[in-house]
Order: structure tokens, then C-alpha cells, then sequence
């Protein structure tokens, strides 16, 4: 990869991890994702209208947008939840192993990508690193496994595979237009669907309410989210989806850094192990 490419994902990764680690530290995470990615389009919206009346997009990207919006919804509802259920550093390096194992796959056999053998030595790393910082408190007996943390396990294993489904959308539609502008307008649908699948009474009241309280955290997370996913499309689009898509992994590693002086989420040595492991994995990926 480019090192233009590979200093964008960097980018990418400490902003990814960032508002991640805000929906997790607030009091109700499905409702903090929500705000976060509502803030992240309603903020540069001006900036999209102004885009689209200067150039409009074709049929196809609208398409994208339509395919990738409804794949966000999912992906909201489903994170959200995964949140509530386990901690974070369990689920945020599941969902995205997950994808890393499905992304290389999809770019084969949708996009006609290779691998080089450096490249697939580095994505298997990354794969065995995730999986290790997540399923291996589970055979190991002196961690209690409770029914709500399998049940986030399976959310995040969910969570993995519709992200590496949308980085296929994303990867063809930012060919079409700009990232900066394709961001925008495939939040707004995920975003507005994902209201419904709160687990709220009265979810547009819990909103307005929650929003009142921590509008700092939101605004900022609104921004972070966006300026970082515009980022990586970028960094999608000038590279090969299979390393573009996986090297942005390190998000692993600056999740499990935040999680640890922030949460105060512990990380044992075969954590600290698999961090090594996807560190590694990453630099090979940015060589090939």
C-alpha cells in the first residue's frame, strides 16, 4: 500500500476506536450510537447538498447508497447491543476479526483481487490475533462465561460479517463519487433506521433527552465518526479492498489501548500477545 493509504487507515483507526469508546463508557450505548451517527451526517450536510447540486451522483451510486444504508442499520442495532451485553474489549476486536476473515474472501471473488504471499501471512495474523484477544477467556476456567456475553459474542461475529458485506458497497461506490460525500449520505438512512430498532418506549424522547445530557460526547463523536470513516473510503479507494480492508485492524489495538486507561478493562498477557500478533499483521499488509 501507498504510504498515503496507510497514514489515512491510521488516522481511521484512532478515530474509529474513539467514538467506540465513547458509546461504550455512556450510561446507554444503543442510544449513544444513534446520536453519534445521526450528529455525523446532520453536521456536513450542508456540505452534501451543496455536492450533489454542482454534480449529481449516477443511478448506481444511489443504488450503493441504498444497499449500504440499509446494511448500516443492522450494523448500529446490532453494535449497540453487542455493548450492552459484553465488554468492550471482547466485542469490538470480534466484530472486526470477523471481518477481516470474510473481507479478503469477498475482494477474490467480487473483485477480482490477489494476494500477495505477505499480504496473506499478514491477514492471517490479524485473524489469529482478534480471535484470540476475544475466545480465549472462554476456555479458560477461571473466566466465568455468562449467557449475556455469549450473547454478545454472537452479536459481534454478526456485527463482523455486515461489515465486511458493506466494505464491498463502499469499495465500488467511492470509485463513482467522493468519499467525503458518500459518507454523508449513506448515514442517513442507517442512522434514521437504527431508531427503531432501540430499546427504548419512547425513543424519540429518550433521545432528545439523552442528548441534552451528554451533547458534548455526541458532537464530538458526530465529527470524529465522520472525518475518520471519509478517511478510510479514501484509503479504500486508492487501495486494494483486501489490504485497505484489513490493515484497518489496528483499530483492534487502539480499541484495546483505550479500553484499558479509559474502561480500566484489563488486558492479560495473551491479550497483549494477540496485539503483537495483529501489529505485525499490519505492517505486513502495508509492505505488500
Amino acid at each position: 500500500m501507498s504510504s498515503l493509504a496507510i497514514s489515512l487507515l491510521i488516522l481511521y483507526c484512532i478515530g474509529h476506536s474513539y467514538w467506540n469508546f465513547l458509546v461504550k463508557k455512556s450510561e446507554n450505548p444503543s442510544i449513544m450510537i444513534v446520536l453519534i451517527a445521526l450528529g455525523s451526517w446532520i453536521i456536513p450536510f450542508p456540505i452534501a447538498v451543496y455536492y450533489v447540486s454542482l454534480s449529481f451522483p449516477p443511478t448506481e451510486v444511489w443504488f450503493y447508497i441504498l444497499i449500504n444504508g440499509i446494511l448500516q442499520v443492522f450494523y448500529y442495532a446490532l453494535l449497540g447491543r453487542a455493548y450492552k451485553r459484553a465488554d468492550m474489549s471482547i466485542v469490538y476486536p470480534l466484530a472486526r476479526g470477523t471481518a477481516v476473515l470474510f473481507i479478503p474472501i469477498w475482494g477474490i471473488l467480487f473483485m477480482g483481487e490477489s494476494l500477495s504471499n505477505i499480504a496473506i501471512i499478514g491477514i492471517i495474523l490479524i485473524i489469529l490475533g482478534t480471535f484470540i484477544i476475544s475466545l480465549y477467556p472462554l476456555f479458560n476456567s477461571k473466566f466465568s462465561v455468562s449467557n449475556n456475553v455469549l450473547i454478545g459474542i454472537l452479536l459481534s461475529l454478526l456485527v463482523g460479517l455486515n461489515i465486511s458485506f458493506y466494505t464491498i458497497i463502499d469499495k465500488r461506490a467511492v470509485d463513482l463519487v467522493s468519499p467525503f460525500i458518500y459518507t454523508i449520505l449513506i448515514t442517513i438512512g442507517g442512522s434514521i433506521g437504527a431508531i427503531f430498532f432501540m430499546s427504548t418506549e419512547n425513543k424519540f424522547r429518550d433521545l432528545r433527552n439523552f442528548f441534552y445530557i451528554n451533547y458534548p460526547a455526541v458532537i464530538i463523536g458526530s465529527l470524529v465518526m465522520y472525518v475518520s470513516y471519509s478517511l478510510m473510503l479514501y484509503a479504500l479507494k486508492i487501495s486494494k479492498m483486501s489490504y485497505a480492508g484489513t490493515a484497518r485492524e489496528l483499530t483492534i489495538v487502539v480499541g484495546l489501548i483505550w479500553s484499558y486507561f479509559l474502561l480500566k478493562e484489563r488486558i492479560t498477557k495473551h491479550r497483549l500477545f494477540a496485539i503483537i500478533l495483529i501489529f505485525i499483521g499490519a505492517i505486513s499488509i502495508s509492505l505488500a
